[in-house]
């Protein structure tokens, strides 16, 4: 279930540079859930990665909670692309690799319901930062 958009008002974007520096305002607490995960430093989260969050998530609250699923507050909307190796310079832009978003600081990532008691949230999310390239923390409400 990789994550994309059904239609993009361009095909292929610009390369995104000091994307990462600022500090996000929108979604700084949780909305929906009581217990998340915030972004500490920012970097670019690809479509798989957020696959296996949700993965990992669902997985550790099988035994208690079957029917709570993981809200992620981030879409992957960005087509990243990356030319095949050996290719001479010149001949325009690669073909699409992946989709990706951006994850300011302080941007809240995935939330969970307030269904999920304290133990286990930590252990899901805890478990959900390490799929992660950069620095995350638990939150709650």
């Amino acid at each position: 279930m990789v994550l994309f958009p059904k239609k993009t008002k361009f095909k292929k974007y610009f390369k995104f540079k000091n994307f990462f520096s600022k500090f996000d305002n929108r979604c700084i607490i949780p909305k929906a859930g009581a217990s998340s995960l915030k972004i500490i430093k920012g970097g670019r989260i690809t479509s798989l990665q957020l696959e296996s969050l949700r993965k990992v998530c669902k997985r550790k609250l099988r035994l208690k909670f079957k029917k709570e699923t993981p809200r992620f507050n981030v879409f992957t909307d960005i087509a990243v692309t990356k030319k095949s190796s050996g290719v001479r310079m010149g001949k325009g832009k690669g073909s699409l690799d992946f989709w990706a978003t951006f994850g300011n600081s302080g941007r809240i990532l995935l939330e969970l319901s307030p269904a999920v008691n304290k133990f286990s949230a930590i252990s899901a999310l805890k478990a959900a930062s390490f799929k992660l390239p950069f620095k995350t923390k638990i939150v709650f409400k």
